[in-house]
């Protein structure tokens, strides 16, 4: 018997507990349909839609592009030499710039040039003083051969002189300065 009293004791609490969820489950029914007559009217005066801007659809070409970060590198790398030694006084391109064929690039310091171009002229200027002093004996030569003096050798000699002379002149006068100019620029 005494196993008896608490089984009922058991029992009893089963069936208060099931009463207790069964009640609680027909008051939340209750309530949820009593909320949802409530909020039908509300539901109904809702807020107005949100205006928005509506346009036309228009066919057109649209160019296709992209932006990208990047390093560009050039297909061809050409590094500058001068073919003449000589200080650079300016460079006349930006690194990386397009240059055409005859674009002054660099400015080399003339000075040396010039003088090479002085030096070859007083050559020059040398050379046609011994063109015209061989001129002046060959003629002194052929007025004396007239009067007498020893036939032949001064003559010989002079005309020597005067085209020795004149080579001096023609390599006096070859271009001068950097391959490929006639001069200095």
């Amino acid at each position: 018997m005494n196993n008896v009293q608490p089984r009922r004791r058991r029992n009893g609490l089963y069936i208060a507990g099931t009463v207790f969820t069964a009640l609680t489950a027909i008051a939340t029914a209750i309530f949820s349909i009593n909320t949802s007559k409530a909020s039908t009217p509300a539901a109904a005066a809702a807020p107005a839609a949100t205006p928005v801007s509506v346009a036309t659809v228009v066919q057109s070409d649209v160019a296709t592009w992209d932006e990208f970060s990047g390093r560009l590198e050039a297909v061809e790398r050409v590094d500058i030499r001068s073919r003449v030694a000589g200080t650079v006084q300016s460079v006349h391109f930006r690194e990386g710039a397009l240059v055409k064929k005859g674009d002054l690039l660099i400015t080399i310091d003339p000075a040396p040039y010039q003088a090479d171009v002085d030096r070859a002229a007083a050559q020059v200027a040398a050379a046609e003083a011994r063109v015209s002093y061989t001129h002046s004996e060959s003629e002194r030569a052929k007025r004396q051969r007239g009067s007498a003096s020893t036939p032949g050798v001064s003559s010989g000699l002079a005309g020597w002189h005067e085209a020795d002379a004149i080579r001096g002149i023609e390599a006096g006068q070859a271009p001068r300065g950097p391959p490929g100019h006639g001069g200095v620029q």
